[in-house]
């Protein structure tokens, strides 16, 4: 065994996500953030008698969850094909064949195998979503076919690597006006803000900061735009220790849950995507025959598109 000169905060990968000056901001994460998140993280127990489908873009942050889960907690890791996980039915077929019993979906894909093969994914033990706000009458709708045994919402940045807050359904969820992100996962902190930098009272709204183990280390040669949204955390113990300043608008429930509210910012997201309308419009006005530009989401739901 080589011996490696690597600690937990050095840079483990770099990945990709929407920049609003025309150009991806490079994400470096670390390695103690990915063991935060599969290991005693608190919302999914992965373990020797589990497998987990391997389905994301290896470019899109779930890909951390569904490779890392399984293979450090000595579960199977099976890799789905493009091809089968866009067909709903082939997904079906691949979930029993191969005893899938984890699985993370877009919430748009969400949205829609639940009314295709709802039957497959009731079986499962894990089903985590995330990447845009649930719907709770779909949420409902598969807790009625009886399962799966955890039906949990995720919602996380890239900076913040995969997850920070997680949310199980219930069954009294239909008392609410929205499905809860949650609550933080291990090693994590949630904070909501003012514009002072203040922590606000349960049940008025402010932004989301989030520190802990999986705050990336900042963006790939941007310092100035690191140093803009990865702070010093002054609710930490720790030295050295930064917070990342997310954009969005939340509120704590009674009980303790955060609700999303939205953006501060031109941020949004389209089937599990982080767009940045600034980028589009950015990259828009370098054609010779294009003075301005302005990009609107139209739309609602899994039908949200972009306008130009």
């Amino acid at each position: 065994n080589l011996g490696l000169p690597c600690s937990s905060s050095d840079t483990a990968y770099i990945m990709y996500t929407s920049g609003s000056t025309g150009r991806p901001k490079g994400v470096m994460t670390p390695h103690r953030a990915i063991s935060r998140l599969v290991i005693n993280s608190g919302y999914a127990d992965i373990d020797a008698n589990d497998c987990v489908a391997m389905a994301a873009n290896p470019a899109f942050d779930a890909i951390t969850f569904e490779v890392w889960a399984p293979l450090v907690n000595g579960g199977r890791l099976v890799v789905i094909d493009t091809d089968t996980f866009a067909n709903p039915h082939l997904l079906a077929n691949a979930i029993t064949r191969h005893g899938i019993n984890t699985m993370w979906l877009t919430m748009a894909l969400f949205n829609q195998y639940v009314h295709t093969i709802g039957y497959a994914l009731a079986n499962l033990k894990h089903l985590l979503c995330g990447g845009e706000q649930g719907n709770l009458e779909t949420f409902e709708a598969l807790r009625q076919l009886g399962g799966p045994q955890h039906l949990i919402n995720g919602y996380g940045p890239t900076e913040t690597t995969t997850f920070a807050a997680t949310y199980e359904a219930k069954s009294t969820d239909d008392k609410l006006e929205r499905l809860p992100i949650g609550r933080p996962i291990g090693n994590t902190r949630l904070y909501v803000l003012d514009n002072y930098g203040q922590p606000v009272p349960v049940g008025v709204v402010g932004e989301l900061y989030i520190g802990g183990d999986g705050v990336a280390n900042g963006y790939l040669n941007l310092p100035e735009l690191t140093a803009e949204r990865f702070l010093p955390d002054p609710f930490s113990g720790a030295p050295n220790a930064r917070m990342y300043r997310s954009g969005d608008l939340v509120k704590h429930l009674p009980d303790g849950n955060l609700v999303f509210l939205g953006r501060n910012d031109n941020q949004v997201k389209i089937r599990g995507f982080r767009i940045e309308l600034d980028e589009i419009e950015a990259r828009l006005v370098e054609h010779e025959i294009i003075r301005e530009a302005v990009v609107v989401v139209i739309g609602s739901g899994e039908h949200r598109r972009l306008v130009a």
